[in-house]
């Protein structure tokens, strides 16, 4: 399965003031869906392997995912790919609100299932380091490149399979455990049991 990079930069401009919380949705076993700007690649096949890296003061993966179709009041940009164009959103505040004054630009929508806080990131220096997958470039400046080997690597397989091995074991290390449906009812319970009727 194709794999692609998305890219947040930590520092801004875009804020991302929910993102504790999704975090915490995911470790919960819940799923996150969030548009995310794949810049100027239009082809991505839906149910496409999603990861997302941090960068500026923080490099590395924080997040990963698959893409859903785009929203049904949009079209995709072509024909078995699910990117699709819209506004960005306005740059440096805590809202979601649209700019309509800016070029639309490539966007996918993403199902996340896991994200962690930036610091939790699988570094770009230790995945360099990993088997194949120093193949990959991964200092790109843009989204929705491809995961896959450089052009002039001597290495020209799918680096998937250990990437996602990889960061399999990287959220163990992390301490990122899905929470079984039995848990979550157990808590539930318990929240409901320490409500107070007003």
């Amino acid at each position: 399965m194709a794999g692609y990079l998305c890219l947040w930069n930590v520092d801004g401009p875009f804020l991302w003031p929910t993102l504790s919380e999704e975090a915490a949705r995911t470790k919960r076993g819940q799923r996150v869906e969030r548009r995310w700007k794949v810049e100027n690649t239009k082809n991505i096949p839906i149910n496409s392997r999603i990861f997302l890296k941090a960068c500026g003061s923080v490099k590395g993966l924080m997040a990963s995912g698959r893409t859903l179709a785009p929203p049904v009041e949009v079209s995709a940009v072509a024909k078995g790919s699910v990117v699709y164009q819209s506004q960005p959103y306005k740059l440096g505040t805590t809202t979601q609100e649209l700019d309509l004054s800016a070029e639309p630009c490539n966007f996918v929508m993403v199902e996340f299932d896991a994200i962690l806080p930036p610091q939790q990131a699988l570094t770009i220096k230790k995945l360099e380091g990993i088997g194949n997958l120093g193949a990959m470039y991964w200092n790109q400046q843009g989204g929705g490149v491809r995961i896959q080997p450089r052009r002039k690597h001597h290495y020209r397989g799918d680096v998937m399979p250990e990437l996602e091995e990889t960061w399999s074991r990287h959220l163990e290390e992390v301490g990122f455990e899905i929470e079984t449906d039995e848990e979550l009812r157990t808590a539930t319970t318990e929240c409901s049991d320490n409500v107070t009727a007003v």
